[in-house]
């Protein structure tokens, strides 16, 4: 499609690793694509494909009407005639160069006038004019990474490409390039892949995601789709979901049917892929679950309140975070919860409190039973 970059490849290193599978990016206006997962899955590896880094054995590259890549013809554009902007992860800036030389790098075959003039919007867009005739070493962390992102953006590219822009950066300086990154993509227009590792970077920045786990693209989709319905266990794992439990469909209750998690049992809204499975991943994701002090036994046992799942647990300990307080329930089985700061206060949470958790029937994802083995569903097709 000419609305899009479609990306099909398979790329493996004589020693080990690489990546192989299919995705795609939408083109035509501001969106961020997220290759996430472990570090050594593949990610950049992925990305360095794109850019034309790395040649991969097989595939397909396309970006819009244009070939990038073609194994099976010999097709093969070189980095410079993509057009594409690259953030390494570190920042590879050049010492002896100020802010505006290191703009400026790129645009060496411009007329002067243009170039200045370039450099000088570039620098206006990126928030640098006051840091313009400085020096690299007597920049922040997070100033130089601004520079690193001016620099790629200066020749104008097509696809923007970020190799973990945010890793070694403090808490402010991550909240505030993440805030510019997207600033000024809106403003350009610009797509962008955005390769990282960090889950708050994904729900912060990603429109769409990839998941890459152990070299093979596993789950495409848009942030919401995958984060909310993982596709496997691994990517369950791999996104930090861990409300995973072995359960059995015993039954049906209406729309919803009845899953026994140990001696237990949760509503969920079946899926089309759950077919006729008997044996299934049960899948809650922390932020899906409400705490209430104190115990509703009565109400749970209740058939008729709604369409919830309301389970009496006790809490066995509190996990801080950044923004959160992840809370851990014993519930017959290790139940997580996420939850602010003042919440705890407002409940007075402790150590051993008795809470009823609280999940809503559409929040539970019940995955069949090898799921995470041969075609996973929702998957766009890989190399055969």
């Amino acid at each position: 499609m000419a609305d899009e970059v479609l990306i099909q490849v398979e790329k493996r290193y004589p020693g080990g690793g690489g990546v192989r599978g299919t995705l795609t990016i939408p083109l035509g206006g501001p969106s961020v694509t997220v290759v996430f997962g472990p570090s050594g899955a593949g990610k950049t590896t992925l990305l360095r494909c794109i850019a034309g880094l790395e040649r991969p054995e097989r595939g397909l590259i396309r970006f819009g009407a244009e070939v990038w890549l073609d194994t099976e013809t010999g097709r093969w554009v070189p980095p410079q005639g993509r057009r594409v902007g690259f953030v390494f992860q570190d920042d590879v800036l050049f010492p002896h160069q100020t802010v505006r030389g290191n703009v400026a790098y790129g645009l060496r075959s411009m007329p002067r006038s243009e170039r200045a003039r370039r450099v000088a919007e570039i620098l206006k867009l990126l928030e640098l004019e006051a840091l313009a005739d400085r020096y690299p070493r007597t920049l922040s962390g997070g100033q130089r990474r601004r520079v690193a992102l001016a620099r790629a953006l200066a020749p104008g590219p097509r696809l923007l490409l970020l190799d973990e822009p945010l890793a070694a950066l403090d808490a402010p300086a991550r909240q505030e390039i993440r805030r510019l990154i997207r600033q000024v993509l809106v403003r350009t227009g610009i797509p962008a892949v955005l390769v990282t590792h960090d889950r708050d970077e994904v729900l912060a920045m990603g429109d769409r995601m990839a998941v890459v786990l152990g070299g093979e693209i596993v789950q495409v989709g848009t942030v919401e789709e995958v984060w909310s319905r993982p596709a496997s266990p691994a990517v369950a794992r791999a996104l930090g979901i861990e409300n995973l439990w072995p359960g059995r469909v015993v039954g049906r209750d209406g729309d919803l049917v009845a899953v026994a998690v140990g001696d237990r049992q949760l509503r969920a809204v079946p899926s089309e892929d759950l077919q006729d499975a008997r044996d299934v991943w049960v899948v809650v994701h922390p932020r899906d679950v409400v705490l209430e002090k104190g115990s509703w036994l009565a109400v749970e046992a209740d058939a008729r309140v709604s369409a919830r799942n309301r389970l009496v647990g006790r809490v066995v300990g509190f996990v801080p975070e950044e923004h959160v307080l992840r809370v851990w329930l014993d519930c017959g089985f290790r139940l997580a919860a996420v939850i602010t700061y003042q919440a705890r206060e407002a409940l007075d949470l402790r150590e051993g409190d008795v809470v009823t958790a609280i999940v809503k029937a559409p929040a539970v994802r019940l995955i069949p039973h090898g799921a995470f083995e041969g075609t996973i569903p929702g998957r766009e097709p890989s190399l055969a």
